[in-house]
């Protein structure tokens, strides 16, 4: 049986393709997490120098953040 240029070359690009899904994992963003600590987030310097006069912020309560579209994905108890 011999294997012409066409079916080599077909089978280089599909082999192309499958390395290239694989090595697509290794490149995708981490997730990201959530944290139950509070977090400061008062101004306390910009480019080194500290600013006067300074109010601190005080952010009580729960944050919602609404989308647009449908969720990719659900968790269901």
């Amino acid at each position: 049986m011999t294997i012409d240029r066409y079916t080599k070359f077909i089978l280089t690009i599909i082999a192309i393709g499958i390395w290239t899904l694989a090595a697509a994992i290794f490149f995708q963003p981490s997730p990201i997490r959530a944290t139950e600590e509070m977090q400061d987030i008062n101004i306390e310097r910009i480019g080194g120098s500290f600013i006067s006069g300074a109010l601190p912020v005080e952010v009580q309560g729960t944050v919602t953040i609404e989308f647009e579209d449908e969720p990719v994905f659900a968790i269901e108890e």
